[in-house]
Order: C-alpha cells, then structure tokens, then sequence
C-alpha cells in the first residue's frame, strides 16, 4: 500500500461515524486533493486489494476490512514484520505491514 493509500485507510477509519462512512467531499478535502479523479482510483485499487468494501447500491459505505492473521500466508506475514526496523515494530506499523502484505497477496 503506497503511503497516500494508507493515509486514505486511516482517514476512513476516523471518520467514520456510527457505521456511516465519511463522503467523498470530506476525504477529498481531508487528504487536499484538488478533486475526486486519484480518490475515486485511490478507493477502487483498495477495493481490488480487499483492503476496503464498498457496499452496492449504499451511500456512504466504505468499510475497512479488519484483515485477519489466517488471511495472510505465514511466510508472507514473517517477511513483512521483518522487514520493519526493530524501533518501527509497533502494533501499529505491525497491523499497517501485514495490510500491506495481504494487499500484496491478492492483487
């Protein structure tokens, strides 16, 4: 997940209130995009990845997938937790790694 990618994860996260997904609008504005072309590309490449779900036929429903460790291949998972320095292996950095290493794994 590029970094951009990740912010845009986080960013869902926060915003979302009582199960209702922030708009389009406010992600625009809350990553300083000057419109929703990268936004829109940004959501559908992670929607590929399995990384977020859009519900069809719903507004406002973005999920972020809580991916699960069974979900990530052993092997992939050790390379990705140790490919993080030492000082970056928060739980943190951790769950953005193994993330990343699904989304690698399903694209």
């Amino acid at each position: 997940m590029t970094p951009k990618q990740r912010e845009l994860v986080e960013m869902i996260e926060r915003l979302t209130v009582d199960g209702v997904s922030p708009t389009f609008d406010q992600l625009r504005e809350a990553l300083n995009l000057a419109s929703k072309a990268p936004l829109h590309a940004m959501i559908h490449r992670l929607v590929a990845k399995g990384v977020l779900t859009i519900e069809a036929g719903k507004r406002r429903s973005l999920v972020v997938r809580q991916i699960v460790a069974e979900e990530v291949p052993f092997d992939q998972m050790a390379r990705a937790v140790m490919a993080l320095p030492p000082e970056k292996r928060t739980l943190a950095d951790v769950r953005a790694a193994l993330v990343d290493a699904f989304a690698r794994g399903q694209a």
